[in-house]
């Protein structure tokens, strides 16, 4: 198994890329200009097909190498000869995958049109957006576009949803089997961030649960229940206790070693689903990020070893759950008409679509991490 390469420019994290011209693998910079040859090519190398499932006459298959993402480790029959092969990931948006996306915000006057945004998309990996509400526009964008997408229910429908059945089922034709299956709906989340004990949405707590279970029996009647599941986005506040986070209702808990506030934060979330019986759900993470502006700490540096970091965490899990997660990062733009003015910073991009920092590698469900410091998360929003 390989370890991660780092430039011997700049000391970042290098991730592999395919060299069509050379029919070879190279190595990358994230950071900088950077390439160079990723091992000898074998002399057979020629016979080495570019797609998910081919195989290459003359070459066997060896273990996975989870550091190498869009490859496959092979080893020549002839020679013996051990490499990487790279191939396209198209099997990254299917069910089971676990895809970092970015959440589709629009609260801002400056931003570029969705057909432009999914470009954006496509041109960067990012396999997987979060709409907050059923933006038409957005979703005629991706159409076709072959990336998963989590809409979003405004709360302003909630009681509508919940009280009113026949509005559940106008609500999914019209935003969702419209454009199903030419769109790669995977989640509904109803509503958002409601808080039960805060004046300004507790009035709609009552009627999150009726309104998920409208909307599910819509999903079901439309025969949709087998791809798209039916929850809601909750703030971490919900959680009354989370500290040590076996309490579920940065320090050592049963065994448990924590060194950073995201590991925490998920734990104390799947300890109160225990208590609850619902220890079986799957939790996806549908915000999560930081921003490079506006506040205490609030730098480019930190943000990108946020976004770096979290798809180390993606990849091996928490403490409790060492497995995979999901999450969105909470922004694709910075949006100026937001608050406070933190709150305007997390884009992963500027209005104008110029990145904010290097993403190469960082979005395409990898296991490329830049180099960088470990950091504590600032929020946490998360998806049951």
């Amino acid at each position: 198994m390989r370890t991660l390469k780092f430039c011997r420019e700049c000391k970042n994290t290098m991730y592999p890329k395919e060299d069509k011209e050379q029919n070879r693998l190279l190595y990358a910079c994230c950071n900088c200009d950077h390439e160079e040859p990723a091992g000898n090519n074998c002399v057979y190398r020629k016979e080495i097909h570019h797609s998910v499932g081919e195989r290459a006459q003359g070459l066997q298959d060896v273990a996975a190498d989870p550091t190498l993402p869009r490859t496959k480790s092979v080893r020549c029959a002839v020679c013996n000869h051990g490499e990487a092969v790279f191939f396209q990931a198209t099997a990254m948006g299917e069910e089971g995958a676990q895809p970092i996306g970015a959440c589709y915000g629009m609260m801002g006057n400056n931003l570029p049109p969705a057909t432009e945004v999914i470009n954006l998309y496509k041109s960067n990996n990012i396999v997987a957006t979060r709409l907050y509400d059923p933006d038409h526009a957005a979703l005629e964008a991706l159409r076709d576009a072959n990336i998963i997408t989590m809409i979003g229910v405004p709360n302003s429908d909630l009681q509508n949803l919940a009280t009113n059945p026949g509005f559940a089922f106008d609500w999914v034709q019209r935003n969702v089997r419209n454009f199903y299956p030419q769109v790669k709906f995977r989640y509904i989340a109803v509503g958002n961030e409601i808080r039960p004990l805060n004046d300004a949405t507790s009035w709609m707590a009552q009627y999150v649960l009726p309104a998920m279970q409208n909307i599910q029996n819509a999903v079901y009647t439309y025969n949709l229940h087998d791809t798209i599941r039916v929850s809601t986005a909750i703030d971490m506040t919900l959680i009354g206790n989370s500290f040590p986070p076996s309490a579920g209702v940065v320090v050592w808990d049963n065994g448990l070693g924590y060194q950073n506030l995201f590991d925490a934060m998920m734990d104390a979330l799947y300890a109160a689903l225990e208590r609850a019986g619902g220890g079986s759900l799957k939790v996806v993470v549908p915000e999560t990020g930081w921003p490079s502006a506006g506040g205490v700490s609030t730098t480019f540096e930190n943000a990108q070893n946020y976004c770096s970091r979290l798809i180390q965490h993606i990849l091996t899990g928490t403490p409790k759950r060492p497995q995979k997660l999901e999450a969105y990062w909470s922004a694709t733009f910075d949006e100026n008409n937001k608050s406070p003015e933190y709150e305007k910073h997390f884009g992963l991009f500027f209005a104008d679509k110029r990145p904010k920092f290097s993403i190469r590698g960082s979005l395409e469900g990898s296991g490329v991490v830049y180099a960088g410091s470990s950091t504590s998360f600032t929020s946490l929003k998360s998806d049951i």
